[in-house]
């Protein structure tokens, strides 16, 4: 009985400590530049670093490796075809139901002359935009009553 409570406290409360997650922000900016110093300019290994200034290897092993400050969202590039072109683009697909069954590779060749000079993908990036998919397009067949005659016919 007295071992019985003995393992349930030992599950309750483990002896071995759990991980503990560092991140780099624990060390301060003029931190993290010191100990990209001492390990470029010092040359000295993780383990030694991690002796002399008490910080984790982690911690060290992600402040020599990533930037001594945090930085900016990379911005994305723009799309080559503004807004003005892009309504252009729109009013084409709106002139004509035909216009939106354009296959998204053909737009070169199908769209408005002054949209012409721009490539099939700054084209289909601005498709895109503007809300439109690009999908299969259903094979219907036309039921007509000369086509419903022949296929009874057929059958």
């Amino acid at each position: 009985m007295a071992t019985r409570g003995l393992a349930v406290t030992q599950l309750l409360n483990p002896s071995t400590p759990q991980r503990k997650r560092f991140k780099a922000l624990d060390l301060t900016r003029d931190q993290r530049i010191q100990v990209k110093a001492l390990h470029q300019i010092g040359q000295l290994t993780y383990s030694e670093i991690h002796r002399r200034t008490g910080f984790s290897e982690r911690q060290i092993q992600t402040a020599c490796t990533r930037p001594a400050t945090p930085q900016k969202a990379k911005v994305k590039r723009k799309g080559l075809i503004r807004t003005p072109q892009k309504q252009q683009l729109h009013d084409w697909f709106e002139e004509s139901k035909a216009h939106k069954f354009t296959a998204l590779y053909d737009l070169p060749n199908k769209v408005l002359s002054p949209l012409r000079s721009f490539g099939e993908l700054a084209l289909v990036r601005a498709t895109l935009d503007l809300g439109y998919l690009s999908r299969i397009r259903p094979h219907n067949i036309l039921r007509t009553p000369a086509n419903e005659r022949h296929r009874v016919v057929w059958s």
